[in-house]
């Protein structure tokens, strides 16, 4: 069914005034030690882990905010 429908539809790229969707992709946090070793180098500093993160991602979540402080 899905590819029927697309197939059916017409095309709208190359159409005027058609923008893409954009599609950030991201973590829910960058701060997690089972990731050291496979995701961060082992010898970096946690201090760097932030640039690390947002080398490789173009968004990040951070529910903190949300909840008050003690």
């Amino acid at each position: 069914m899905q590819k029927a429908r697309l197939l059916a539809e017409p095309a709208r790229e190359g159409l005027p005034g058609y923008d893409p969707p954009t599609l950030n992709i991201g973590c829910s946090g960058w701060f997690y030690w089972h990731l050291k070793g496979s995701f961060y180098p082992t010898q970096m500093s946690t201090k760097d882990w932030f640039a690390h993160y947002a080398a490789h991602f173009d968004t990040v979540e951070l529910n903190a905010p949300f909840y008050s402080w003690p």
